[in-house]
């Protein structure tokens, strides 16, 4: 298996793409939020610019849901994440109990 390179932004409008860049630097600088645990659960993976290249896409993808009008924007919080992987362990846990018993 090879592995994957990064092929970057290329494509779209310049001065859009260094905004919404700019977009995600600032909602990860803010406390408590759902873009900062993101961007800290990114970051153990890859380096801080692709990660906020990541948070970028993710934020185009809520701010047109949004413009649409086919979802309203809920913060989930900084405790997102925890709950998410506190939810997988007890059904793992119970699904390990109900196969042994």
């Amino acid at each position: 298996m090879h592995k994957k390179k990064y092929a970057g932004t290329r494509e779209g409008n310049t001065y859009l793409r260094t905004a919404l860049i700019q977009v995600a630097w600032g909602a990860v600088r803010s406390k408590n939020s759902y873009w900062r645990a993101l961007f800290a659960y990114l970051v153990k993976r890859m380096p801080a610019k692709k990660a906020i290249v990541a948070i970028a896409r993710k934020l185009v993808k809520v701010i047109y849901k949004v413009i649409k009008g086919t979802k309203t924007y809920t913060e989930y919080g900084a405790d997102y994440f925890i709950e998410k992987l506190l939810q997988r362990k007890n059904k793992t846990c119970v699904a390990t109990a109900s196969s042994v018993a």
